[in-house]
Formats: C-alpha cells, structure tokens, sequence
C-alpha cells in the first residue's frame, strides 16, 4: 500500500464510528465504546465519513469539480471579502 494512502489512527476510528452507526448502534454506546467523552467530536467523524464515501460515488467530472472548487478554499481564507 502506498505510504499516502496508508490508514491513519483518526481514520479507522472514524471508519469504526461510521460502521457502529451504520449498523444502527445508539450514540451514546458508540461514544462509550470508543471512550468519547463529547458528543461533538463524534458528530465530526460521522460528518467526515459521510462526505468521503459519497465522493467515491460521484462521477470523475463531479470529482473533477470540487477538487478544483478546493484548490480555491486557502485563497478565500487568506483573502476574505475580497
């Protein structure tokens, strides 16, 4: 596997998150189990995951589309209102 695609810690807890949830699990069992102590930090794995497995499914235009769109963003933060 190449060493930029290898999994980090953060995202197989986060893989782990989305599975639980997935599979229906509670909120609160899936925090407990993973030794989550905020709700929130919970709420950002989801929201990762989610948007990382819908991009697989987008066709490469799509793909093609928002990647550009990003190599936007850190000139919008650097330059805001302008």
């Amino acid at each position: 596997m190449p060493k930029d695609l290898r999994p980090t810690p953060a995202s197989i807890r986060g893989g782990g998150a989305i599975v639980a949830y997935q599979k229906g699990e509670h909120i609160q069992d899936i925090m407990w189990r993973m030794r989550i102590q905020s709700q929130t930090t919970l709420e950002h794995y989801l929201q990762e995951m989610a948007a990382d497995s819908i991009m697989t499914r987008l066709p490469e235009v799509s793909k093609h589309r928002i990647r550009s769109a990003a190599l936007l963003f850190p000139l919008l933060i650097e330059h805001p209102g302008s």
